[in-house]
């Protein structure tokens, strides 16, 4: 199913956004979870942002702009959903962002296996690589959670496709302790990170105290 977006101004379909997160890679980090996503994986942690519909569309300019007003930002990144399917948005995004705070750096986490993006011959897809510092790389297997990193399962793989956090290794994207963050809103909660085991088990008896 394919979700046809407005013409005029790039948008972005999005499930969610996080101004200012420490728990989604080095740093402070501007997160985004994309609306939509084609893999149904069994245990997924999000399965309300799987559905390919429109849910909040975001020019391109608004988040570049609100990204820019925050200082000590590091860098963005997108999740989801699936952001490869929204990759010449993102494209744009990163690219605005970059125009006035180079050194900024985008985490990409995708269902699709990087072997599977390079060889679909989708020329958005493509461009959006080139400008990845990191991919986090393919489907959820709940089987295959160990609780540690930044993956969400073992089988999925940590690509630098730049130096910029190479030095750290990738240990560190997959051995470190999990961290989340709560984040209460008006009348629900938004849980950050990749939760360890038992967490949402935790979540949902705070949520019922409240």
């Amino acid at each position: 199913m394919n979700v046809v977006m407005p013409s005029g101004p790039i948008h972005l379909n999005l499930a969610e956004v996080c101004p200012d997160t420490r728990v989604l890679g080095p740093g402070r980090r501007y997160a985004l979870w994309v609306q939509g996503c084609p893999f149904h994986c069994p245990g997924c942690l999000a399965p309300k942002w799987i559905p390919q519909q429109i849910n909040r569309l975001t020019a391109v300019s608004v988040l570049v702009e609100e990204f820019l007003s925050i200082d000590g930002l590091e860098g963005v990144t997108v999740s989801g959903g699936e952001p490869m399917l929204q990759a010449a948005a993102i494209e744009c995004l990163i690219r605005q962002i970059r125009c006035r705070q180079p050194a900024a750096t985008l985490i990409v986490y995708t269902g699709y296996t990087r072997d599977e993006l390079q060889s679909q011959g989708d020329t958005a897809q493509q461009s959006l690589l080139d400008h990845i510092d990191v991919l986090i790389d393919g489907r959820y297997e709940a089987a295959l959670n160990d609780n540690r990193g930044l993956r969400g399962s073992s089988n999925q793989q940590v690509h630098f496709l730049s130096s910029a956090y190479r030095e750290r290794g990738e240990a560190w994207f997959t051995r470190s302790p999990r961290q989340v963050e709560i984040h209460f809103r008006d009348d629900s909660l938004l849980m950050i990170g990749v939760p360890p085991g038992g967490l949402n088990r935790t979540i949902k008896q705070v949520v019922a105290a409240r």
